[in-house]
């Protein structure tokens, strides 16, 4: 009963009090205390007024065998996806490529939607925006499970339930949706029926025989995870592919990819490999229709990954994603539709260049990249002039080797970060001090921020304290750092921060037994310690429970100076 009211609590505050009536005890009964079909009834009423539970109910044909349980679950399950609306339904029949128990990343599978053609794109939002919205929805559905991020708690990966996989495979194999080869699933369809086809951690030989290609001449989609692929180049015989994801596979003769620039209908294109490298030929410029190209590979430390990317990928000009661990040939700057650009390597061999032609990407909504040298102040000023003209820019990571920033320069120049940034990993930027830029009036969506500032002071923590949005901080500095008179009502000091981690030690300190307020100290271990030690029968409260009332990890240093003798 807990677990029900819970998550229709969720949905509709007005359920927090509620008693278990007639109808709510007949279903949890039928629910037999299993968990996920507690939890999937609770989400497909959430939505429902109280009138229409009976009715609900009613409609769910439950059984009386000695197997009831299961089967009464599977039957919530089924009601609850045809309970859905249309392209609802499609994007999670669609989950039945991933092998069981898969992680499935977030970003990617959305990706995949598109390409599919799964998402009907509404004037002014963009495609992935409303990808992002069903997936979220399938969420709130309680039909795919997510996935946090431990060390930050983004959702940035989703699992599906054993249960739900498998009503999923069933349904995709009775519409004909998709043909699953592998991960104790064979399936024996007419082959001029197959439209979509995975291939999971199998040796995947006789899907690649002669015969069998040949014999799908209708096959869109073409998925492999954890296979042995014996054949070099047999999937790229598929021609009308607008779908090819190479997961965690292996080729026994080496991935050999020259026919790739004929499969002119290709939308989206992964390439992960485990312990072997690839290298993409000239002609994948010839993709016109391309726009996810991640070539990324699994262990990117133990394999030769150096190089570049062909320079014919500055003619696809549909391409929305790029993400790739070797360096981007100059030019990029004529990708105008890019939305995501993800370098994982040393980016280039001209990083003047680079940052220039940054400023042509106005669609870019995620910038990482990682440097092996940082940069001077000339680069790192064209970095800014163009970090200017993204105004659509939401996410922004810089790795790699550590910068210097002289925080003056940045204020004279008059630069401003973009209004809709809600992610900022900077922490390999080291700023003089707090740009003026990274403030609650200026950044009002910020959720993420990692900073390195040399010199802060009690203001510029306050100032971060006063982001409305912001859930996670990563902050280093080389100051002590008190924020004083914390008060317990004070709806301004990090009221949605959820994870707080620092290079610092982490005090906080109430002044005496009647002070409601407290006190937060950073201690660099170098000054003066700017709190006293406490006894350990002390009973004062610490931390009143007011004071960052969400926050759920605190990760800090504990600085111990070695005796010389």
């Amino acid at each position: 009963m807990k677990l029900f009211y819970t998550r229709l609590s969720r949905a509709d505050r007005k359920f927090l009090d509620n008693h278990l009536d007639d109808i709510s005890e007949k279903i949890l009964k039928k629910c037999a205390g299993i968990p996920l079909a507690i939890i999937t009834m609770a989400s497909l009423l959430a939505g429902k007024p109280e009138c229409e539970w009976s009715m609900v109910y009613n409609s769910i044909g439950f059984h009386t065998t000695d197997n009831r349980e299961a089967e009464d679950t599977m039957t919530i399950l089924s009601f609850s996806y045809y309970d859905l609306p249309p392209h609802l339904r499609t994007c999670l029949l669609y989950l039945s490529t991933y092998p069981e128990d898969y992680e499935i990343e977030k970003d990617s599978l959305i990706w995949k939607w598109i390409a599919e053609g799964f998402i009907d794109g509404k004037q002014g939002t963009r495609l992935f925006e409303l990808g992002e919205r069903y997936f979220n929805d399938l969420i709130n559905r309680s039909l795919i499970q997510p996935v946090e991020n431990w060390w930050n708690g983004r959702v940035e990966r989703c699992r599906v339930h054993d249960m739900v996989l498998d009503l999923m495979r069933k349904l995709s194999s009775d519409e004909t949706f998709i043909t699953i080869l592998g991960d104790n699933v064979e399936e024996t369809p007419a082959p001029s029926s197959v439209r979509r086809l995975a291939n999971l951690n199998r040796i995947a030989e006789h899907i690649n025989s002669e015969t069998m290609v040949t014999g799908m001449p209708k096959v869109r989609s073409y998925t492999a995870f954890n296979c042995f692929i014996d054949s070099r180049d047999q999937f790229l015989r598929f021609k009308l592919l607008r779908v090819l994801d190479i997961v965690d596979c292996s080729f026994e003769k080496g991935c050999h990819l020259e026919h790739l620039g004929d499969l002119l209908h290709l939308r989206y294109l992964r390439i992960r490999l485990n312990g072997s490298s690839f290298e993409l030929p000239m002609q994948i410029g010839n993709l016109k229709l391309l726009q996810t190209l991640d070539v990324r590979q699994k262990f990117p430390q133990t394999l030769d990954v150096q190089g570049t990317l062909p320079a014919s990928i500055v003619h696809l000009t549909e391409l929305v994603r790029l993400c790739a661990d070797k360096k981007v040939p100059d030019g990029i700057g004529k990708l105008v539709s890019l939305e995501e650009l993800i370098i994982l390597d040393g980016f280039i061999d001209k990083p003047k260049r680079f940052f220039k032609e940054l400023a042509s990407l106005r669609e870019l909504r995620v910038l990482e990249f990682v440097t092996d040298d940082g940069m001077d102040e000339s680069m790192l000023g064209d970095f800014m002039e163009s970090l200017s003209n993204l105004h659509k820019i939401q996410h922004i990571v810089v790795d790699g080797s550590a910068w210097y920033a002289d925080t003056a320069m940045w204020e004279a120049a008059g630069f401003v970060l973009p209004r809709p940034l809600h992610y900022l990993g900077w922490r390999l930027i080291i700023f003089s001090k707090l740009p003026s830029c990274i403030s609650s009036t200026r950044l009002p969506n910020l959720a993420h921020l990692m900073l390195y500032v040399i010199t802060m002071d009690e203001q510029d923590l306050k100032l971060l304290a006063r982001l409305p949005a912001l859930c996670y901080l990563n902050l280093s500095t080389e100051s002590t750092v008190t924020a004083s008179n914390i008060n317990s009502s004070d709806r301004s000091f990090f009221q949605k921060l959820t994870h707080f981690q620092t290079d610092q030690m982490v005090q906080f300190e109430q002044p005496d037994k009647e002070d409601t307020s407290v006190s937060l100290h950073m201690w660099n271990g170098k000054d003066a310690m700017p709190f006293a030690s406490r006894k350990s029968n002390d009973s004062r409260k610490v931390v009143p429970s007011g004071v960052m009332p969400n926050l759920e990890m605190l990760c800090f240093d504990v600085r111990l100076w070695a005796l010389h003798w």
